[in-house]
């Protein structure tokens, strides 16, 4: 005998497949509650991420009138040329007003007074140095230069007013300098390139900055970088380092540090586009510091943070990512702080305050020992985008003390609004999927949990309210709330390990179903608190369970709720279902079954042929919820 039923495809189509009865106890076939589920275009759990984009595209560089930024909002007629070469350098046309203050070898000393000035730098000397005062604005063109200074910058601006350094199309230019400097009383010198006065680069042509003393580039105000440029940085500390802040509208960046590769002490960092790849290799190296705010706008960044307790992004206050590429790799161990009594440990997105994620793709990995993907000392907020997040390194233990490796976690509230998320966390202990220490609540989107330990986690509640959530656990719950956990809409399913470990666990804490489709299994389960639902729920336990086994609800009318693939082996399994398919006083027939065909989401069958083979147990929804056999969890009330 053979029956039909419906199920909506993968895509968006509903398609008649068959299913036939094998005994007279067992039957088959409806329309699927799938039906009720948004499953449109929704990857598959074993879907390969996206190959990470490798082509950057520079931004058209126009010009604001608005905004001083700009050079060409100025006017700088007055050039001075300074050319290089060897122990040498020559002055041409210098204004009264622009003095040559020293002169020793092929370093040149300027105090200038005068306004409307451009200093353009060409030629080569192995042993000299540009040091610049002026009371005035001016730009520095760098026509084909390269630079290096033993003792000190190779230039270095003492001047508070705004510098442009243009990079003059089609040159090449590089500035190095020494291990050790010459101090100077008064006066810093903390880089190969030094600025007293907020620097703006622009030009098309291309810079190379080696700091074998500290900085790379370092600048006392802030720093900015037009498009067009493509710049190469070196340095035993920083690449950039800067006081007030750093701004990224385009450009190329190659920057390979001990230190930071970007660290702004205060003021902001802003990358509104560029290609950034950076590698930082020195323990609690950091690839864009920020002790303030960092706010990504757009662009490519590919960092690579080698050293122990490193980040590849971190900022003291709020990280906001709302377009772009990232690619953000830490492989470090963490570090024990026996003055802190505590742990620092390697993160990809790490803020003290709040992060907020939207529109962008990010994959984020972390292969050292209690390592993070995302760490939110606030709140942390998905609204949209993609996030691949794996975290592969074992807890770290001191003392009795442990840290332990996490996908994202936040202090304050975790929110996922919406977007692809899918988060592999398979370092052992600890290694937990998406945690919160206060409300997980997730409104919509597709969340892909693969962890040792939990995939969901949360100290105050879980909240589900519609989405398509995955989540697989081999140690430990699928969902696991310490407080209350409420779905009330979405598609949720949660394997769990072995008894005692549940699909979903909130110990004695309120279990609120109203909505959605729940598939959970395990070794036990949380029961659905029956006065606070409004939606029936079956629980199941007791039999035994291969990996590959399937299993279906169907109802006297030979018509199934749901057919869904067992994820692994279960010596005692406790399955928790619950649908707004089920009925008040209608009875139901779990059945073990195979599949021919078909496609599914997390082991639900969207599609195929399916064929009951063997009657486990029929079920009467007399009551909000109905157990059959043991369940052996923890209860709720």
């Amino acid at each position: 005998m053979k029956t039909y039923f419906k199920l909506f495809t993968l895509l968006f189509v509903c398609m008649a497949v068959s299913c036939s009865k094998d005994t007279e106890e067992t039957g088959g076939g409806q329309t699927s509650d799938v039906s009720n589920q948004n499953l449109s275009g929704i990857l598959p759990v074993t879907d390969v991420a996206d190959t990470y984009p490798s082509v950057y595209t520079e931004p058209k560089d126009e010009v604001d009138a608005a905004d001083d930024d700009y050079h060409e909002n100025s006017v700088f007629p007055k050039v001075v040329r300074i050319v290089y070469s060897g122990d040498a350098v020559t002055i041409d046309t210098p204004t009264e007003q622009v003095v040559v203050k020293e002169q020793n070898g092929a370093h040149l000393v300027i105090d200038s007074s005068d306004s409307e000035v451009r200093y353009e730098l060409s030629g080569s000397s192995s042993d000299g140095s540009f040091k610049l005062y002026s009371s005035k604005k001016f730009m520095v063109t760098l026509n084909g230069v390269t630079l290096h200074n033993p003792l000190g910058a190779a230039i270095n601006i003492q001047s508070k007013k705004r510098n442009f350094i243009d990079l003059a199309a089609g040159t090449v230019n590089t500035l190095s300098d020494g291990s050790s400097y010459a101090e100077v009383a008064g006066e810093d010198m903390k880089g190969t390139f030094f600025s007293e006065g907020q620097s703006i680069f622009s030009g098309t042509g291309s810079l190379t900055v080696s700091g074998n003393y500290k900085h790379a580039i370092s600048n006392d105000q802030y720093l900015r970088f037009r498009p067009g440029g493509t710049y190469t940085l070196t340095a035993v500390k920083d690449g950039m380092h800067t006081n007030e802040g750093v701004r990224f509208d385009g450009g190329v960046f190659n920057i390979h540090t001990e230190g930071d590769a970007v660290e702004s002490e205060e003021g902001p960092i802003k990358v509104y586009n560029g290609s950034l790849t950076i590698v930082t290799t020195g323990s609690k190296g950091h690839g864009l510091k920020g002790a303030g705010t960092i706010h990504i706008y757009d662009g490519v960044i590919d960092v690579t943070a080698k050293g122990s307790a490193s980040k590849a992004i971190t900022a003291d206050g709020d990280l906001t990512v709302e377009g772009g590429y990232l690619n953000l790799l830490t492989s470090g161990d963490a570090v024990w702080s026996s003055s802190e009594n505590d742990f620092s440990s390697c993160a990809a997105l790490k803020s003290d305050a709040d992060i907020v994620f939207r529109k962008a793709t990010l994959y984020a990995t972390a292969t050292g020992s209690a390592g993070k993907g995302l760490n939110a000392g606030g709140e942390l907020t998905i609204e949209s985008g993609k996030l691949i997040v794996t975290t592969t390194g074992k807890q770290a233990v001191q003392n009795k003390e442990t840290s332990s490796p996490k996908g994202m976690k936040a202090t304050g509230n975790l929110t996922i609004r919406d977007g692809f998320v899918r988060v592999e966390a398979t370092g052992g202990e600890g290694s937990e999927g998406i945690e919160s220490k206060a409300v997980l609540t997730i409104h919509d989107g597709t969340i892909i949990a693969n962890c040792a330990d939990d995939c969901l986690n949360a100290t105050k509640a879980i909240e589900i309210h519609g989405g398509n959530t995955y989540c697989y656990s081999s140690t430990n719950d699928g969902i696991d709330s310490n407080g209350t956990l409420t779905i009330t809409g979405g598609l949720v399913i949660a394997a769990g390990s072995s008894q005692p470990e549940a699909g979903f666990d909130c110990d004695q804490n309120t279990f609120k179903i109203t909505g959605g489709t729940l598939i959970g299994v395990g070794g036990s389960t949380s029961t659905p608190t029956a006065s606070a639902s409004t939606q029936r729920s079956f629980l199941y336990g007791g039999s035994s369970f291969s990996k590959g086994d399937y299993v279906v609800v169907y109802d006297e009318d030979e018509k199934a709720l749901v057919t869904f693939e067992i994820p692994r082996a279960y010596s005692k399994m406790t399955l928790l279902y619950s649908s707004a398919g089920m009925a008040k006083d209608k009875t139901y027939y779990l059945a073990k079954a195979t599949v021919s065909g078909g496609s599914s989401w997390g082991g639900y069958y969207l599609n195929g042929t399916f064929s009951a083979t063997s009657l486990l147990t029929p079920f009467t929804t007399s009551s909000m919820v109905t157990t059959v056999g043991s369940t052996g969890g923890p209860g709720g009330r």
